[in-house]
């Protein structure tokens, strides 16, 4: 299930996993939102520990 249209969303993607959790498939159907943001980060999956300061970044633009 997708988020409704109206609702912003920012998906944040670890590029170094594989299988990837996130497929193109759901990137794609997400895009189709006018409020979405892909970001993609060059880590493995926890990209919160692996860079929090970009995460919290990301975090505080949401927040605005």
């Amino acid at each position: 299930t997708l988020p409704p249209p109206t609702i912003p969303t920012t998906l944040v993607r670890a590029e170094r996993t594989d299988p990837p959790y996130v497929t193109d498939e759901l990137v794609t159907a997400l895009a189709a939102s006018p409020g979405f943001e892909l970001i993609e980060f060059d880590c493995d999956h926890m990209v919160a520990q692996a860079l929090p300061a970009e995460t919290a970044t990301v975090i505080r633009k949401a927040l605005g």
